[in-house]
């Protein structure tokens, strides 16, 4: 196939061949889908994918966590806690309650509850450690199993709230903390999934049906979309089991979204291109065949682009990304695969109904009329623009407007935050948000995800002073709300003895029980280790907690220096640690996939172009237009609505979609400017191949953008971020770069940009590449 200019013989043979072929391919297509979805599984009934995907490749801070439990035989940082609490004041039953239930999992009076391990309250009362209220809430973290999976985790929880805090006065709020979110993070997007689909599906038949003014092309496009998501969807499950990199169930419906979206754009094309030629009075069947040959090299460039643009981030070192980048890939091919078989082999056979009743008699009448009259086809505005982009010194003013614009947006890229969004990210009804919105009434809001500090040297227990003494450094820090150590160690034994000294002996066991687990959270029994629990003020899933926490372990040398505490090992855990490794790690992969992203969509830009100055500035114009909308981004989520950061994997995917969305647009609009310059100098080729392009690119990219945009019907902050970066930037690309920026460019290098001879002086009588 001819790249970048005309059909080929090779593109024409295809063309032919699908058209002698068109029956066995649109019915080999349905039964390969119908077969799919009887026989093979699809992305909902695969299993869960670990949180582990969403995390750090190699985090230190669960090799801390191990080691601390190695050592210390408890874990202070839970992933799962209950909350309770009263406007007024917890009932004296129900603090009582607290210690009895601690006591019941401890000695294993329950076998329904076997698999939990431990349940640790801690409870806001006047002299009681980051406290906000006094004798408002509790929280009693939960300790399970380690082998659960975060559903079982989720159930026992629930289970154990039901049974033994269900009387009136316990005043029971929710379970909340990292694995609750997760599992309502899951059941939100399940819930929403079908609303987002018939929205997306909905929003692509009206503009379809408005723009093409057919009935069938949208039918058409959606059971194109729908044969390509039956097979697509088991793929990736397929592929999933081959490698091992479990597709999240977070990201399901971004393969939705993408599949359809991607799917209608190359369907306009097809469908567009089509139209026009039944206008100029074309046959079905020769204007079919013709606009096979013609858009195929397109749309495969295109597909190939986008699958090769997304599969880079395998690159990555997480597992997020090596799993969403072979799966977007895959969804990418199979929706290039349909396009470019089931659906011309549709026009073929379906012909001018297709477009039925928009090709008419009276529509082909009209056109010829303006024609007649040297109107300009595509109406005074898209003439207009190409005019403007044609002639040098509006060229020249235009790409300046346009870049101006984009680097402005762009310089505010540099304030973005990153942070994971998990419990904050939830519905603000959900029952581990209220729980944890409950939790930082009574307590500091790092209270549900406290960070442990480990601190490893021989003999380092004797050294009460100058542990109390670090332990005092770092509660002097900001937005530290306290810190539980060695400190507490001696006042906590201390009130025992008292306790013992009284006789009681129930009383005795009590108060073992309550305070057994936070003597065994500061000093190792082997003396040769002790450890701090820092509760943070902020959530300790957002940026300034993470801040907060890189800062602090950037101290901790001067920190220990200063409290006089020699040859001293160091290490951090809990889930704001955690959190700083996975968005540091996640930073650190921008150079790599940057790169790869970059020199894909290059190669194939200079394969396309068979040029090697023109896919140069178009990708900077990419490149500067996707850095613009991560600046918008940033300024309405962190700016104008509060947020306090974005969540860390959405800049980074949204990035490699939207290049290869953007060289995607750009083989189109840039593949019809190159054939109209086989034929006419630059200025000429511009004005006619521009208008010619606006049309189908203006639908593809606001039904793009429309479809993304839909994924804010989730109501999970990521996916609205995610929405929007992912609308903006379509938009963007398709009304600023691809209809101003673009063509202005190529008329402004058109001497630097040639094909084996200067574009400025292409003839129809220089022939064919």
């Amino acid at each position: 196939m001819r790249l970048g200019g005309g059909p080929g013989r090779l593109a024409r043979t295809y063309a032919a061949t699908v058209r002698r072929l068109r029956w066995p391919i649109v019915i080999a297509w349905i039964v390969g889908a119908v077969a799919a979805v009887v026989y093979l599984p699809g992305l909902e009934n695969q299993k869960s994918a670990s949180a582990s995907g969403l995390l750090a490749s190699n985090p230190t801070s669960i090799a801390t966590q191990i080691e601390s439990y190695r050592i210390f035989g408890t874990t202070p940082t839970a992933e799962t806690a209950i909350v309770q609490h009263d406007d007024e004041c917890l009932s004296d039953a129900a603090q009582r309650r607290l210690v009895d239930r601690a006591v019941l999992i401890r000695d294993r009076k329950d076998p329904a509850f076997k698999d939990v391990l431990a349940a640790v309250p801690i409870f806001n009362s006047e002299e009681g450690p980051f406290s906000r209220e006094e004798c408002t809430t509790a929280v009693t973290y939960m300790f399970f199993e380690p082998t659960l999976f975060i559903g079982q985790q989720k159930f026992l929880a629930d289970e154990f709230a039901k049974k033994y805090i269900s009387e009136p006065d316990d005043k029971f709020v929710g379970v909340t903390g990292p694995i609750p979110a997760r599992v309502e993070q899951e059941r939100t997007i399940n819930r929403s999934l079908p609303l987002v689909t018939g929205a997306t599906v909905a929003l692509i038949a009206l503009a379809l049906a408005l723009t093409l003014r057919s009935l069938l092309a949208p039918i058409v496009t959606l059971v194109a979309a729908g044969v390509a998501y039956a097979l697509a969807g088991r793929a990736i499950v397929a592929l999933g089991e081959v490698t091992g990199a479990v597709v999240p169930r977070e990201i399901e419906p971004l393969i939705v979204v993408l599949l359809l979206g991607i799917v209608t754009d190359y369907c306009i094309f097809y469908l567009s291109d089509m139209r026009a030629r039944l206008l100029e009075d074309a046959t079905p069947i020769r204007a079919a065949e013709a606009s096979t040959a013609r858009m195929t090299p397109i749309v495969l460039t295109a597909g190939l682009i986008v699958a090769a643009g997304t599969a880079t981030l395998v690159v990555g070192t997480m597992g997020f990304f090596k799993a969403l980048g072979p799966g977007m890939a895959v969804t990418a091919l199979i929706g290039v695969a349909v396009s470019m078989t089931f659906v011309p082999a549709l026009m073929a056979i379906l012909g001018r109904a297709m477009f039925w009743p928009g090709v008419s008699e009276r529509a082909r009448y009209r056109r010829a009329e303006r024609l007649a009259e040297n109107r300009r086809p595509h109406g005074p505005i898209r003439h207009g623009l190409a005019v403007l982009t044609a002639r040098r010194p509006s060229a020249v003013v235009l790409a300046a407007l346009c870049i101006g614009l984009l680097g402005f947006g762009a310089w505010q890229a540099k304030d973005i935050r990153l942070g994971l969004n998990l419990v904050e990210g939830l519905p603000k009804t959900s029952e581990a948000r209220i729980a944890s919105d409950a939790a930082s009434e009574g307590f500091a809001t790092g209270i549900l995800s406290p960070t442990e500090i480990l601190l490893k040297a021989p003999g380092i227990t004797e050294q009460q002073e100058a542990l109390t003494r670090l332990q005092e450094l770092v509660e002097q820090r900001p937005r530290i709300a306290g810190v539980l150590g060695p400190r507490e160690a001696a006042s906590l034994e201390q009130e025992v003895t008292e306790v013992e000294s009284a006789g009681d002996a129930a009383t005795t066991a009590q108060a073992e029980a309550a305070t057994e687990p936070a003597l065994e959270a500061t000093l190792a029994p082997d003396g040769n280790a002790a450890r701090m629990i820092v509760v943070l003020e902020d959530d300790p899933f957002e940026s300034a907690a993470i801040e907060d926490v890189n800062t602090l372990r950037d101290d901790m040398p001067g920190l220990l220096r200063e409290a006089g505490l020699d040859g001293v090992a160091v290490g951090f855990a809990g889930q704001t640690a955690l959190a700083a490794e996975t968005v540091q790690e996640a930073q650190d992969n921008v150079v790599r996939l940057a790169i790869a992203a970059l020199v894909v969509n290059f190669l194939f830009l200079v394969v396309f172009l068979r040029a090697i100055i023109a896919p140069l500035y178009l990708l900077a114009a990419s490149v500067l237009a996707l850095a613009a909308t991560l600046g918008l981004t940033a300024f309405v989520f962190q700016d104008l609505l509060g947020y306090g950061q974005l969540a860390y994997y959405i800049p980074f995917a949204a990035s490699v979609l939207l290049l290869s969305l953007g060289s995607d647009y750009n083989i189109f609009i840039v593949g019809r400017i190159w054939d109209e310059l086989r034929k006419r100098d630059v200025e000429s080729a511009l004005e006619k191949a521009a208008p010619e392009a606006a049309g189908p690119i203006t639908l593809a990219g606001l039904v793009l953008a429309g479809s993304f945009a839909l994924l804010a019907l989730i109501p999970l902050t990521p996916f609205r971020e995610f929405a929007f970066v992912m609308a903006v930037g379509v938009l963007i690309d398709s009304f600023v770069v691809r209809s101003l920026l673009a063509p202005s460019l190529i008329r402004l290098f058109s001497r630097q940009s040639a094909r084996h001879r200067r574009l400025d002086v292409a003839r129809s009588t220089s022939g064919a590449d």
